[in-house]
């Protein structure tokens, strides 16, 4: 595969030669530890920092930045045998013809090796897992709004397999490149700090891209939480962002925004709202 490299990664055996206990490594201290002792697979997995997806058809090159993003794990719950992603959001950048750069977001999933005491290693070759193709498909349907979005352009994505030298040969790695969108990051202290005036303008705007998203779009999100907001001030648009979490309405149905929204996603607190 043209994005990977020669250079061999360090023995999964003995990077966790030290780890035992099938009940610890299923525990969420253990599985944290997991993960950061793959911090180093980007550099390692990719040749000369880039990574390649499809766009319309056609092949496009993307050059890895900074990374925005800690590098997680995922369970599919109805996979009894624990097994593990690791995940990183970066910057990208692609050289147009012309000169000039398009400025993007690209998030990477790779499978990483699951261990028990009882069998070490036990890695299956595992197909994409459905929540990365509905985060790619919810992303596809941000076309049909346009500039009137409620969160980023799919630019390109590419599932396809690890190659022979990476953790686990055969098993699924997938790449979304996404718009790089404006706006700072909420968190509930960045909110808090805004006027009220603000803090006002961030719900309407909130509320005009939450039903854009259920109603029009027909996306359903379930991960309410105010840091997956991006607030563009200059713009008073609100987004709503990492869809990795998505799922999908009926086309038929009424999508009623109630006040109870703004309390889930940290905007308000209960009893706030009229």
């Amino acid at each position: 595969m043209s994005d990977t490299t020669s250079t061999s990664p360090p023995s999964p055996a003995r990077t966790y030669q030290t780890r035992h206990c099938s009940r610890a490594a299923k525990s969420w201290a253990a599985r944290k530890a997991h993960a950061e002792a793959h911090n180093t697979w980007i550099s390692t997995f990719f040749a000369n920092n880039t990574v390649s997806v499809k766009t319309k058809g056609k092949v496009e090159r993307w050059i890895i930045g900074a990374q925005i993003g800690s590098e997680k794990e995922h369970r599919d719950e109805k996979d009894t045998d624990w097994p593990y992603d690791a995940s990183a959001v970066v910057e990208c950048t692609s050289r147009e013809s012309n000169g000039e750069s398009t400025h993007a977001i690209a998030k990477i999933y790779m499978q990483i090796p699951y261990y028990t005491e009882e069998h070490g290693q036990t890695s299956s070759h595992r197909k994409t897992p459905s929540f990365i193709i509905d985060e790619i498909r919810a992303l596809k349907r941000m076309s049909r709004l346009g500039h009137n979005a409620p969160g980023p352009q799919l630019l390109g994505s590419r599932c396809t397999q690890q190659a022979t030298d990476m953790w686990v040969p055969g098993g699924f790695l997938s790449i979304i490149v996404m718009q790089k969108l404006p706006g700072i990051a909420l968190t509930p202290a960045i909110y808090s700090s805004m006027s009220s005036e603000e803090q006002e303008d961030i719900c309407l705007a909130f509320k005009c891209s939450w039903e854009n998203m259920t109603d029009v779009l027909r996306i359903h999100y379930s991960d309410a939480r105010i840091r997956n907001l991006l607030w563009d001030g200059p713009a008073r648009k609100c987004y709503i962002v990492d869809y990795e979490v998505a799922s999908f309405l009926p086309e038929e149905g009424d999508c009623t925004f109630w006040p109870e929204v703004y309390v889930a996603w940290g905007l308000k607190r209960p009893r706030m709202y009229g």
